[in-house]
Order: C-alpha cells, then structure tokens, then sequence
C-alpha cells in the first residue's frame, strides 16, 4: 500500500498550483534522489498501522498511515517563503480525500500538525504531520 499512497501523496500536491509555483518541480519521496536546488519539498512515510474490521464496524482492514511534509530552504533566504508553502501544504491537506487508491473505498487525509520550523545545518526545514486513512475493501 506503501508505493499507492506515496503516488497520492504526491499527485496531490503536485496537483495544487500554488505549491508548484513554490517549488517547481522539486517534489518527491524521501526516498528520491534530493535536488540541490531550493526550496523543494519531500514526504516521508513515517509509520502504518493497519486494524481489522471491529465489531459492528465496515468490512475491510482499517489502514493510517503517518506522512511527515517537508518544505526545505536555506538558512540565509529566511523562514517566511517555506513558512508559507507549508501553510498552503495544511490548507491543501485539510480534511481532503481521494477516491482513486486501488482496494479502497477511499482515502482521507488529515493535517495532525500544524508547522514546525527546525533548522539542520544551513538548511530550514518547515514540517507538517498528515494522516491518510483508508478502507481495504478488496484484494484482501
């Protein structure tokens, strides 16, 4: 399920104009390979827990999984660019959805957190915590 919410993770913010405008075309998993342009944006899956049907509850297995959002830029350039690439990461991520993840009926997605701002090295890093939440109704 990993590779399927990683692919709405990203068709989502690659989805939304106004990030693109922040960061072009600088958006990708952890996993890929980092530009060394900025500021670019990564999403980490961080965890997934997956739950069986309780009783009197839907069929299916009840998946969450932990994506933490990165909006990286450099130290010398400030931290109100990404501050405000990040708040629109939280608007975009607000109690939103996706119909298209195969073997489930749907998939909600939840801001958990709001921005917080670390500095690593010459680096600042603006992080936000979604939560994507989802119905395995088939391919069980």
């Amino acid at each position: 399920m990993t590779f399927e919410l990683d692919k709405v993770m990203y068709d989502t913010i690659k989805g939304d104009a106004s990030i693109v405008a922040d960061v072009s075309d600088r958006i990708s998993a952890e996993y890929a390979r980092h530009t060394s342009e900025y500021p670019y944006l990564v999403f980490d899956h961080v965890s997934t827990s997956v739950e069986p049907p309780g009783f009197g509850s839907a069929s299916g297995l009840l998946h969450r999984a932990l994506y933490e959002i990165r909006v990286v830029g450099r130290w010398e350039d400030g931290v109100e660019d990404i501050a405000k690439t990040s708040d629109k990461v939280v608007a975009l991520f607000h109690y939103s959805s996706s119909e298209s993840v195969t073997n489930f009926d749907r998939l909600v997605l939840t801001v958990l957190s709001g921005t917080t701002v670390t500095r690593a090295d010459d680096e600042l890093i603006a992080s936000v915590t979604i939560q994507a939440t989802g119905n395995q109704t088939t391919g069980l």
